[in-house]
């Protein structure tokens, strides 16, 4: 879905677990490379705040060959002090 819509910045406000119940899949991996069909994610940078999680993707599609439109880099803010079923303070 990131590939077909064209999508370079990611909003996240939920975490993965919350109250022992999980609520989003990890669709990036936790260091270097991971392949995902036929999508290549890989963790360039992730910058921990106080607050939130900045990181940075290079999304490449294995599908298409000329390597300039074959991958792109997408942002990701993950807003970690987001409370489940809540609002931020």
């Amino acid at each position: 879905m990131i590939w077909e819509q064209k999508v370079y910045i990611i909003i996240m406000i939920t975490n993965l677990v919350e109250r022992g119940r999980r609520k989003c899949d990890m669709y990036w991996p936790k260091e270097g490379s991971e392949i995902f069909g036929i999508i290549q994610v890989k963790l360039i940078q992730e910058v921990e705040l106080a607050t939130y999680t900045i990181r940075t993707f290079l999304i490449r599609n294995l599908k298409v060959k000329k390597k300039t439109s074959s991958e792109r880099t997408v942002y990701q803010y993950h807003y970690t002090n987001w409370p489940d079923h809540g609002v931020p303070e």
